[in-house]
């Protein structure tokens, strides 16, 4: 009887836990079914603000180019490394400022050995686009100073005007690494441009094209810039959960975080995944919002992204070893600006007959406080500040440390 009972208590229970089974199972399935409605209605959403949701989407919003003015192909045939920075800086440094035979003879020489690699740059920088029809599901300063240093502002000037047409050939995707090349190139021909007004001004050509640089200073836009913000976040944390994937990512075995496997056992990576994507939404409306009010805005959503990140152990520490974002990467428009509004008080300091110790700024304000920039010059180098970041100085620092005192040659002394 005892046995009998035993045995039908075993079979209800088993019955029971069947049940509960089915239940358990159907419950998942209908969750799993709501997550993915849930996704992709965070996808639709972000597709219907502008924000490119797939690889394809994303590649549908670089423009493409026609071959007769596409500045790639030469792009492509440079030879890797062919343009050691070092060796440029030290060239430039004392073509500029100590223009002697031996300085400009070592200067040809060099430009004589890049002569095919400078042909391709001065054809690339000939055409107006530059698109290189990328895979996107896989996610020259000498030569200026040499023109310049005989005597011949308009080759420097000519040759100025490619390295300025680089920039805007890096820029022409319009990612946030498109726009940083593009201004760091920029500001890297403009710079020389300030030095040979400082150094020759007789030469007003060299102001003018100061001037001229200015009307055409690289704009950014957040929205455009960061319009692959999701995609990259997506992409980064599905690949850094398979072997496979993180092989594609670069990452080595012993990168992997030690909490992978125990995360991915216990942490809902569906509900992660539609936490992400609404994050990176909520970032995306933030940059639309006013400097003043933009962090306020965007702080709660950054949180909640690292919420979602924290399910994907390896993803999100590569995610941020690779982004390294903190506020100034969201209010780098502003600092963008300020860049642009120092040089314009550079350009205006170089315009006097005589470069001013002081200068009145009030209609040069920092978008960063809203203050008059700061400005000195103390006879041998002038320093600019918006009061973010490093000042503008000219000469700089290092260039300023091994330059004769008498740096403005052709000029009239300071008051």
């Amino acid at each position: 009887m005892k046995r009998k009972w035993f045995l039908g208590c075993l079979g209800l229970f088993v019955v029971i836990i069947a049940i509960a089974v089915v239940v358990k199972v159907e419950a998942n399935r209908r969750e799993a079914t709501r997550e993915k409605a849930a996704l992709q209605d965070q996808l639709r959403l972000a597709r219907s603000e502008g924000i490119p949701t797939t690889w394809q989407e994303f590649a549908a919003t670089i423009r493409p180019a026609k071959l007769s003015e596409n500045a790639a192909p030469f792009y492509r045939r440079l030879k890797e490394g062919s343009f050691n920075t070092t060796d440029f800086a030290k060239l430039e440094h004392e073509v500029a400022f100590n223009p002697s035979s031996e300085h400009l003879s070592s200067a040809r020489a060099f430009l004589a050995q890049k002569k095919d690699d400078l042909d391709l740059v001065d054809q690339a920088t000939k055409l107006p686009r530059c698109w290189f029809d990328r895979d996107w599901s896989k996610g020259a300063a000498v030569l200026g100073s040499v023109a310049a240093a005989e005597g011949h502002p308009e080759e420097a000037l000519r040759n100025i005007q490619q390295v300025l047409a680089i920039s805007l050939h890096a820029g022409d995707e319009e990612t946030a690494m498109a726009f940083y090349t593009s201004r760091s190139v920029f500001a890297i021909g403009f710079h020389h441009l300030a030095l040979w007004a400082l150094i020759h001004r007789d030469v007003p050509a060299y102001h003018k094209a100061m001037e001229e640089a200015l009307r055409n200073w690289p704009k950014y836009d957040l929205l455009i810039t960061h319009r692959d913000d999701l995609l990259n976040v997506r992409t980064l944390v599905a690949l850094s959960t398979t072997e496979k994937g993180r092989a594609e990512l670069g990452v080595k075995p012993d990168e992997v975080s030690k909490l992978e496997t125990p995360v991915s056992l216990l942490a809902n990576r569906s509900k992660a995944n539609i936490q992400i994507v609404k994050a990176e939404r909520e970032i995306w409306a933030a940059y639309k919002e006013p400097a003043a009010t933009r962090l306020s805005k965007m702080h709660p959503a950054q949180h909640d992204l690292m919420v979602g990140l924290a399910a994907y152990p390896t993803g999100a520490q590569f995610y941020y070893a690779l982004t390294q974002e903190d506020d100034g990467t969201y209010l780098v428009d502003q600092s963008a600006e300020a860049q642009r509004l120092c040089n314009v008080a550079l350009a205006r300091a170089l315009k006097q007959v005589k470069i001013p110790k002081t200068m009145n700024l009030d209609g040069l304000r920092s978008p960063i406080d809203g203050k008059p920039l700061d400005y000195s010059f103390d006879g041998r180098q002038i320093t600019i500040s918006a009061r973010q970041g490093r000042p503008l100085k000219l000469p700089s620092d290092e260039e300023l440390a091994s330059t004769p005192k008498k740096v403005l040659r052709n000029a009239p002394k300071g008051p």
